[in-house]
């Protein structure tokens, strides 16, 4: 039979659409639908009957995501650092999220003017899974704020996570210099200290004195590798301040740290060797006044009470 002219420019128009069902995996007869997903995404191929034959896949990536509590919810600023870098705001909800995210350290900061946030920031690793709950909590605050800051050097610099405790909580992983930073403090006492597995450093932790508006700076660490298991030192202050009283580490390692609110103190990542242990606090005298210590690999000593006294 022959073909006539309308039949074959109708063949003609057919074999695109054909075409493109045969490489989409549809059935004869479906099409392309045009992209409308998000970018990397793959095109789903709608066929003549109505129904998908391939699913949309979203881009590949974790997410870390949070909220906060307070009164200023909407429009809080949010920075994250480390394997890469982003900002976003919270919604009405004060609700937060960073998508498309590598595996790897991140840093996540917020920020507001007249607000004070905790913990100042989170340290988080993304490895395999998203992270959420990662959570804020504002305080108002009319008197200006300050910075901690300083680096980690030595055998490693990046990535090493900076605790920070005392008046306000922290965390946060050094960058590829080595610095690190804690911003939005109110005044208070602080302690940072450096963790990292595999790494003793020195100072094991920093007892740092904030005043408002004054930034404090030069807080620095230096990391030596250890094949080794490390050692700790726990002990308690009692009498007539157990607070905040500055315990002083000198010896194979120095540090200094804060006593918690029963007056409890503690040094882990240390290495095997003799140390001196020495409280302080203005206006206090101790007894005794120092203790001296000698710590195994891997062994957890306990020191002899401190008594303070007026």
């Amino acid at each position: 039979m022959a073909i006539g002219i309308r039949q074959m420019n109708a063949i003609l128009t057919a074999i695109p659409f054909l075409v493109a069902g045969l490489l989409s995996g549809c059935n004869p007869g479906c099409q392309v639908a045009p992209s409308t997903t998000t970018p990397g995404a793959t095109q789903a191929a709608t066929c003549g009957d109505g129904t998908s034959s391939s699913t949309t896949t979203a881009a590949t990536g974790f997410s870390v995501s949070g909220g906060l509590s307070g009164s200023a919810l909407q429009g809080v600023h949010l920075s994250l650092s480390g394997a890469v870098t982003a900002n976003t705001t919270t919604n009405a909800s004060g609700n937060y999220s960073f998508t498309g995210l590598a595996a790897g350290n991140y840093t996540v900061t917020p920020s507001l003017a007249g607000i004070i946030f905790s913990p100042i920031s989170n340290a988080v690793t993304v490895s395999a899974a998203n992270i959420v709950g990662n959570n804020f909590t504002e305080t108002a605050s009319a008197a200006a704020t300050s910075t901690v800051s300083g680096t980690a050097s030595g055998a490693v610099a990046q990535g090493v996570m900076i605790n920070l405790s005392g008046s306000n909580t922290g965390s946060a992983f050094t960058d590829s210099g080595g610095n690190y930073s804690f911003s939005g403090l109110a005044a208070g006492s602080y302690m940072v200290t450096p963790t990292l597995s595999g790494f003793i450093f020195s100072p094991v932790s920093s007892v740092v004195t904030t005043t408002s508006g004054i930034n404090a700076s030069g807080f620095n660490f230096s990391a030596t590798a250890s094949t080794s298991s490390t050692s700790s030192l726990t002990g308690t202050v009692s009498g007539a301040v157990v607070k905040n009283v500055t315990i002083i580490l000198s010896g194979a390692n120095t540090g200094s740290v804060l006593t918690d609110e029963n007056g409890r103190f503690r040094f882990s990542g240390l290495a095997a060797g003799n140390y001196t242990l020495t409280p302080s606090f203005a206006g206090r005298t101790f007894s005794p006044a120092s203790s001296a210590v000698t710590t195994a690999s891997g062994a957890e000593v306990i020191v002899g009470n401190f008594t303070s006294v007026l």
